[in-house]
C-alpha cells in the first residue's frame, strides 16, 4: 500500500475518522466535531463555547452539505 497516494476531493464513500481529522488544516480558528463513538455514544466538542458561534459552524455545514 506504500504506493497509494491519497488525492483528496470529494466522495461518496466512507472515509476513516482519523483520516480525516489528520486531514484537518494545521491553521483552523475554530473547530466542532460531531459523531458517534463505536459504542454508538453521542460525541460533540467545540474549541469555542459562543453558542450563536457554534449555531452558525452548524448552518454552514448544513448549507454546503445541501448545495453539494
Amino acid at each position: 500500500m506504500s504506493n497509494v497516494v491519497d488525492i483528496g476531493g470529494v466522495t461518496t464513500l466512507p472515509i476513516d475518522p482519523s483520516k480525516v481529522l489528520t486531514g484537518a488544516p494545521d491553521d483552523l480558528k475554530e473547530v466542532l466535531v460531531i459523531g458517534h463513538d463505536k459504542n454508538g455514544e453521542f460525541y460533540f466538542a467545540v474549541s469555542d463555547p459562543n453558542r450563536p458561534k457554534i449555531l452558525w459552524l452548524l448552518e454552514n455545514a448544513r448549507a454546503a452539505i445541501l448545495k453539494r
